[in-house]
């Protein structure tokens, strides 16, 4: 879904939920995030300068003029950045990281 604010014009893609319900509980999902998690999450590649934000379930990446992934996986919300930075809002811990290029930042469900 796209949004677009009025006065600041920020476009906003908000990730549609995936099919989560085959996903392990616990302590098996903490152990190992990525293994089962990539075929039943959303992802969107983006590329670009200007006001655009993508939003997962449990964070949102701001651009700053880069190509970076959001990804919706069993373990949360990844955001993977390839070349510049991305300002990544963490619901869950309520922080604000700044990721570079070349690193990623998993945003832990709850």
């Amino acid at each position: 879904m796209f949004t677009q604010d009025r006065r600041s014009g920020l476009t906003t893609l908000s990730l549609t939920r995936g099919d989560f319900s085959s996903c392990p509980g616990g302590k098996q999902a903490a152990w190992n995030p990525f293994a089962t998690a990539t075929r039943r999450g959303n992802r969107v590649w983006g590329s670009g300068k200007g006001r655009f934000r993508t939003r997962g379930r449990y964070s949102a990446a701001t651009v700053r003029g880069t190509t970076w992934l959001v990804e919706e996986t069993c373990a949360g919300t990844q955001t993977r950045v390839k070349t510049g930075s991305v300002v990544v809002n963490d619901f869950v811990k309520r922080r604000t990281i700044i990721v570079r290029s070349g690193r990623r930042y998993l945003a832990k469900r709850r």
